[in-house]
């Protein structure tokens, strides 16, 4: 249940998305895939009133853009399931910046769900959409830019937008350049919603013709989606934005408006074997990882004479590739069991390696650290669409990261 492996990484989630080629309420946003394609939507013709209409099972105002990608979303609930379908309208760079622009749509039957795209449980960030971009060409991937503390996002042009490096996951998620994910929607006499509810984020400019786009932490995945230039996106009467600061109704005029902070991580990486582990080199960044069943037994925090001989290996190229620097040993779990317990083994299994790498890299300099984060930090979804478990995703859950900062 709460086997791990070692991956010794700056980032260890994005190495995920990398490999990757395919592709107002406030409420939290979590949700998992379901379909993927094109859509087939329309603008109004002349003989037609705006208006919002059933589009293939899911409520959506007419005067919209065809989608550029759209995915339905499913969440169980109690009681039934609740979906949402999520369209992605528009993703245009100005070339400094991007603005991704999309909608979320209620079904004509059944339950809405009230919650796609944010992050569940974190701290002030439930109530934003959380989207990244992957650059698979470029080997990038771009987070939201961000406003800094109450600073405005809405209406200041931007200015000296600073790189930021590794950061509180929380902070940097509630402070993004965006709307809110989910609006409240009024619905008219027939039950039907008056307004199309839309949301958007703001990037640093990618490189690339077609970026893949993450919803969610690993919820939903867009393969793929074109960066058009120049064709700015505007909402009608028909299109609503819920605006995370208060007097805005309608989209900044600036791409990255109000934005002081960016992070564009670098996926760039090769491979090599090394005994029972794998050895990624990244620019300034050594990544190492071995398979779960090497060093823990189900449920255990002890490390076994294989386990122990693994991690004999493992330091001595963590001894070339860190020394003199610090490295952080980072435990997370799977999804299985209480959220508690999970933090505490996550926690025991980061003390236990430190306990064998720590003799292993005193004559390199190395300073070991230890931090649990449990289930909290999963690299893919835990469970299908339906809430099914997927055991090979929640065997690439259960891991340990050793983080040293990136050189120079």
């Amino acid at each position: 249940m709460k086997n791990m492996k070692i991956l010794c990484a700056t980032l260890a989630a994005v190495l995920v998305f990398s490999s990757c080629t395919r592709g107002g309420g406030e409420s939290p946003a979590a949700g998992a895939p379901d379909d993927g394609g094109a859509a087939a939507s329309s603008r109004p013709t002349q003989q037609e009133t705006p208006a919002i209409v059933d589009a293939e099972g899911y409520w959506r105002a007419n005067t919209l853009p065809d989608p550029v990608a759209e995915q339905v979303v499913r969440q169980p609930a109690a009681g039934g399931e609740t979906s949402a379908k999520v369209q992605i309208l528009s993703l245009d760079s100005d070339g400094q910046n991007a603005r991704l622009v999309a909608a979320v749509l209620p079904p004509v039957d059944g339950a809405p769900i009230s919650s796609p795209l944010g992050v569940a449980g974190s701290k002030g960030a439930s109530q934003r959409p959380w989207v990244r971009l992957v650059d698979g060409g470029a080997q990038k991937l771009y987070e939201p830019l961000q406003a800094n503390g109450a600073e405005s996002r809405s209406s200041a042009d931007p200015g000296d937008v600073q790189d930021i490096g590794e950061v509180d996951d929380d902070a940097r998620k509630a402070a993004c350049i965006c709307s809110y994910g989910v609006n409240a929607a009024d619905k008219d006499a027939t039950g039907a919603p008056i307004r199309t509810n839309l949301f958007y984020v703001d990037f640093p400019a990618p490189a690339g013709a077609s970026v893949d786009v993450l919803l969610g932490d690993g919820d939903a995945f867009f393969s793929q989606v074109p960066v058009s230039s120049g064709q700015r996106f505007e909402a009608d009467e028909l299109g609503r934005f819920s605006f995370i600061n208060s007097g805005g109704d309608a989209l900044p005029g600036r791409y990255g408006a109000g934005a002081k902070l960016r992070r564009i991580v670098d996926l760039d990486e090769s491979v090599s074997s090394v005994t029972d582990s794998t050895v990624q080199e990244k620019k300034g960044t050594t990544n190492l990882s071995v398979g779960a069943d090497v060093l823990f037994a189900l449920d255990s925090d002890k490390l076994d004479a294989r386990a122990t001989k693994v991690l004999g290996s493992i330091a001595k190229k963590l001894a070339t590739a860190a020394k003199g620097q610090t490295v952080t040993i980072e435990g997370h779990t799977d999804d299985q069991g209480a959220k508690d317990y999970n933090q505490g083994l996550s926690e025991r299994r980061a003390l236990a390696v430190e306990k064998v790498l720590r003799p292993l890299v005193e004559d390199a300099g190395i300073t070991l650290r230890t931090k649990g984060y449990g289930q909290t930090r999963p690299r893919v979804p835990n469970k299908d669409t339906k809430g099914k478990p997927i055991e090979v995703n929640r065997a690439k859950n259960r891991r340990l990261n050793c983080r040293r900062p990136r050189a120079g």
